[in-house]
């Protein structure tokens, strides 16, 4: 067998980030005496790990929870709760040694069935876990998600051993094993909180470097304040002394938030960098977001395809994009080239999708308008793209904005919003044609599909379509990576060829921050943030601890 040891490390994800010193009685500040201040602008839906979907949930989970690995800041894989594991020769089994002395934030003893609970419980089609298929790697866990009864292939031999064993040989497990469905969960105490776990901090129990504070530690709509963990024995420990995340909207002008030194980390838009370097400020690029034009289906005339492929098939996609800058990456896709699975790339198996240009763009509206007309549906004398108040959206919008309103003989007119407004209203369903984020976790393309299901929370353009759902339902059940190539290719076709989603370009995430601050705050992969080896150092510092460039 081949024998795996690694030292523990620390994950980090993203937002706003004010750092006071605690203690004011010390002389010299130390980052193990500090606690962070940190801006999320949506109150978490659940700290359930198994369920969670929402960035604000994922970004607490991440640093109340710890899973059987953890990736580090160069993206390698590193011991979690975990201080080593073996692979089998054939490379299709993983055997888990926990730390025999770390607890959960009530004090009792983490074991390995709290793993296989945690992981058995995302897998169960009752819980409803949006993640789940990610997990399908694991030997018969598709078939278990599906209802069948099947031995799931995740077992615990004794309380400090996880065995794993998975369908076909692949290096992917130990990512899959650092997302909240693979986090542990204690039977006795989740059922005792009679289906609102992970709601209140009485109903819930972490077993991270960090934990709720024990006395007012969450007031929903207002923060949730988190401590390093006394019972956390692990090799992790957190070095700041705790976190405040307050619920609030972002500042308007973000580098003066961040100039005026009440704040050390703040996420800023590409439009922002020139200042923030002007500013002296140390900027981290993170993951891409997908961009790019969407419908609400609510909208009975924007449930007719052909309006939404005459629509998108009117633009001239070099056009449009000539204004965007050259940092960001155009796309006509929907899944990054840099997909696999187990081991096959994506994109090189499928190939492009790409809406085309139409040849006669006004013959292909007039036909639309006749088969509304039919259906006794008339199109309004105007309609509204959102977009983000910045440069870059606004400059596509107005040209989006004028091959319309020349094709249609319509009004489409252009209302810009501020990153929040502009997500909130896209969630919120509270919009006609928008020009948004599409996608922030680019490396889960079946997390990100399943998102357009009929059933789903997160369907931002109210799809209800049995084939699409089946397309996804196929890839969840799918055993064998060339099949659920096969059914996410099918469904991201689906919702091009069908004018659902156009693709523009994909934007890096940006964050500026005050060069006193240090630590590894952001991973490869991750689109979070995980505090646990954040660090500030004080103008009283050592001149040498500020060199963070």
């Amino acid at each position: 067998m081949k024998k795996i040891l690694t030292r523990a490390a620390a994950l980090l994800m993203a937002g706003t980030l004010i750092i006071t010193l605690f203690g004011c009685e010390q002389s010299e500040p130390h980052p193990e005496n500090e606690i962070i201040e940190y801006t999320i602008t949506a109150e978490p839906q659940s700290l359930d790990p198994q369920i969670a979907a929402d960035y604000s949930s994922i970004l607490l989970i991440t640093n109340l929870f710890e899973g059987l690995v953890r990736e580090g800041a160069d993206g390698e894989i590193k011991s979690g709760a975990a201080k080593s594991w073996d692979i089998s020769e054939n490379g299709e089994k993983y055997t888990f040694h926990l730390y025999e002395d770390t607890c959960w934030s009530n004090g009792d003893r983490v074991t390995a069935d709290d793993f296989v609970f945690g992981i058995t419980r995302a897998l169960d089609p009752i819980t409803r876990s949006e993640t789940a298929p990610e997990l399908f790697i694991i030997k018969n866990a598709a078939d278990f998600h599906s209802g069948k009864e099947v031995s799931l292939g995740v077992n615990a031999p004794d309380e400090n051993t996880v065995e794993i064993t998975l369908e076909y040989p692949t290096d992917a497990l130990l990512s899959v094993l650092t997302l909240p469905a693979a986090m542990p969960c204690e039977e006795k105490f989740f059922s005792e909180t009679h289906g609102k776990y992970g709601k209140e901090p009485e109903l819930l129990i972490t077993n991270g470097p960090f934990a709720i504070r024990e006395n007012y530690g969450w007031d929903h709509g207002k923060y949730i304040y988190i401590r390093r963990s006394e019972n956390y024995k692990a090799g992790n420990p957190a070095l700041p002394l705790g976190v405040n995340f307050t619920i609030s909207d972002a500042p308007a002008d973000r580098i003066a938030a961040i100039t005026s030194e009440n704040t050390d980390l703040i996420e800023i838009f590409g439009s922002d960098l020139y200042r923030a370097e002007q500013s002296g400020l140390t900027v981290t690029t993170t993951a891409n977001t997908l961009w790019g034009i969407c419908f609400n289906t609510d909208i009975k005339a924007f449930k007719n395809a052909k309006l939404r492929v005459a629509l998108l098939g009117s633009l001239d996609r070099k056009t449009l994009l000539d204004d965007v800058p050259e940092s960001y990456i155009k796309t006509s896709q929907l899944i990054a080239d840099k997909i696999s699975f187990g081991g096959i790339p994506y994109r090189k198996t499928v190939g492009d999708i790409t809406l085309d240009k139409a040849q006669d763009p006004h013959q292909m509206f007039d036909r639309a308008v006749s088969e509304l007309l039919e259906k006794e549906i008339e199109l309004k004398n105007s309609y509204t793209v959102i977009c983000l108040d910045d440069d870059t959206s606004s400059a596509v919008v107005t040209e989006l904005l004028a091959t319309w309103n020349e094709v249609t003989g319509s009004y489409f007119n252009k209302e810009p919003l501020s990153r929040s407004e502009l997500e909130q209203r896209i969630a919120g369903g509270d919009y006609e044609i928008a020009v948004a984020p599409l996608n922030t976790s680019v490396d889960s393309p079946m997390e990100f599909l399943s998102a357009f299901r009929s059933d789903s929370m997160n369907n931002f353009i109210r799809l209800n379509y049995p084939k699409y759902d089946e397309f996804i339902d196929a890839a969840a059940g799918s055993t064998a990576a060339l099949d659920m190539i096969s059914s996410l290719h099918q469904a991201e076709k689906y919702l091009i060829e069908y004018g659902y989603l156009y693709p523009l370009y994909y934007e890096s995430r940006y964050f500026a921050s005050l060069k006193t601050l240090g630590g590894e705050l952001f991973t490869t992969h991750n689109t979070a943030i995980d505090f646990t080896n954040a660090n500030k150092f004080t103008e009283e510092d050592n001149e040498d601890n500020r060199h963070l460039d």
